[in-house]
């Protein structure tokens, strides 16, 4: 079963638990107290994927709407980098309406997310990667989608340097040594290391490996692609 058939299962709110189980059981037509989190029956790795799945489909639609209105532009980039098969984008549509609306704040979901992968940064970075596609879709980051960005990035407990080159990677003429967390004056081998650890901690496989669904490798090889751009670029400046 692909994760949006066990995201939509009836029982799935109850297992996961939280603002997010709740949201999901609203999602199936029940009522889930979310102070009740049961131990969930199945391996480790289904929960974290659901956990993924739904907290990112509840961020972003908080996220779209934090300027006041969603747009035809930030809907699109979601459905850009999140493969949905065609018989089950109903059904999200739906879970997309519900977070949207809900008086949950999004900080709640920030941080069930951030409790599921608090020892996985590597996850919890591609989720607010996500976040940044969708803010930049219509043309420009707002001032309040970047408080947004920033306040989940300070719940997600990543560093500033991390919230910077993020912020790089989504410029439209990002410099090439902050999307690397590198200054200019380094030494070439050191950024070179440093671009080897972020191929590394962003490989597609990696991060499946620690609870990303499949259907969200578009964005996870969309974010590779821009660190070995950034990375290609600082190596045809040396060679000047």
């Amino acid at each position: 079963m692909n994760i949006w058939g066990k995201l939509i299962g009836g029982a799935t709110g109850f297992a996961i638990g939280g603002p997010i189980g709740g949201l999901l059981g609203t999602l199936a037509g029940h009522a889930i107290d979310s102070k009740i989190n049961p131990k969930y029956i199945n391996v480790k790795n289904n929960y974290e994927s659901i956990v993924f799945t739904a907290g990112v489909i509840a961020l972003s639609a908080k996220m779209a709407k934090a300027d006041g209105q969603v747009t035809k532009e930030e809907i699109l980039t979601f459905r850009k980098f999140v493969q949905i098969p065609k018989e089950n984008i109903d059904e999200v549509s739906k879970l997309w309406e519900l977070a949207k609306e809900t008086t949950e704040g999004y900080e709640l979901y920030a941080r069930q997310i951030y409790n599921s992968f608090k020892n996985e940064s590597e996850i919890l970075v591609k989720i607010l990667d996500l976040l940044f596609e969708i803010a930049k879709s219509d043309g420009i980051i707002k001032s309040e989608e970047l408080n947004y960005l920033q306040m989940v990035s300070k719940i997600f407990n990543l560093d500033e340097r991390t919230f910077r080159q993020l912020f790089a990677q989504h410029k439209s003429e990002g410099n090439p040594y902050d999307i690397l967390g590198v200054k200019s004056t380094d030494d070439f081998e050191e950024i070179q290391r440093a671009w080897k650890q972020m191929v590394k901690n962003n490989h597609p496989d990696k991060l499946i490996g620690k609870g990303m669904p499949i259907e969200f490798i578009n964005t996870a090889n969309h974010r590779l692609a821009t660190i070995n751009s950034a990375f290609e670029e600082i190596k045809n400046l040396n060679k000047l």
